[in-house]
């Protein structure tokens, strides 16, 4: 008999995948801001569910820009550059 930790880890495809996703509003006027330049994160998928995880830091820092563009708003927020893969498919707007 095998136990669950005598069998080989199964490699599972990322749950979420930014690559180089940048943001940048009113782009090419005074008041352009990069909101998130070249981000790029994996979060893998774990067989131990109940897991969590989290997106932390200051105030500004792009943490609600990259969770917008996750969710798919692109026509109200169209990413600049990059793409966000949610289980290896591109993320094309709200599903």
């Amino acid at each position: 008999m095998i136990e669950p930790n005598d069998q080989k880890s199964i490699p599972l495809p990322p749950v979420i995948e930014f690559r180089n996703v940048s943001k940048v509003f009113n782009p090419g006027t005074p008041r352009e801001y990069k909101a998130l330049e070249d981000l790029s994160f994996i979060i893998e998928d774990h067989p131990h569910k109940g897991e969590i995880r989290a997106i932390l830091g200051p105030s500004g820092c792009g943490k609600s820009t990259a969770l917008n563009l996750l969710c798919g708003f692109r026509e109200v927020m169209p990413l600049t550059s990059g793409e966000i893969l949610v289980r290896n498919q591109p993320v094309s707007g709200p599903n």
